[in-house]
């Protein structure tokens, strides 16, 4: 796959987001607008207000920061061969936001790739709850 691996480079973060940052009075919408990857056309047509997301944290984005892509909450399997039960996923949460790249690492018979099936809906959990996009 082309750009599948990560960009391990502790520093990128300090860098700040790519480009030059609009002229005073030159658009009317988000000034990172032209610059962010989540950018929509409410972004070119209104500026965001500025709000409180957390303590001593603010944002000023239409979208409320960095979207969540993905969302597991407390995923369960549990698999019956017989007479004995294996439990795959026990309460296994967690939380794939824009831009990131992730990847699922573990022992073999940890539970990878049932929480993967689980995740695209190839199998369905005993318990917990999948969001794509904020929607089951």
């Amino acid at each position: 796959m082309i750009n599948a691996s990560a960009d391990f480079f502790p520093y990128k973060d300090l860098w700040g987001i790519a480009g030059s940052p609009p002229r005073p009075g030159e658009t009317g919408g988000c000034p990172f607008q032209a610059r962010c990857c989540q950018s929509s056309k409410t972004c070119a047509q209104k500026r965001p207000e500025l709000v409180h997301v957390g303590l001593q944290r603010q944002v000023a984005c239409h979208k409320g920061g960095i979207q969540t892509v993905l969302q597991a909450m407390d995923l369960r399997k549990t698999y019956h061969l017989g007479s004995k039960r294996i439990d795959a996923l026990q309460g296994v949460s967690l939380t794939v936001r824009r831009g990131e790249v992730v990847a699922l690492v573990g022992a073999s018979g940890s539970g990878k790739s049932t929480l993967a099936h689980i995740l695209v809906q190839v199998l369905v959990s005993d318990g917990g709850e999948v969001r794509f996009w904020g929607s089951r």
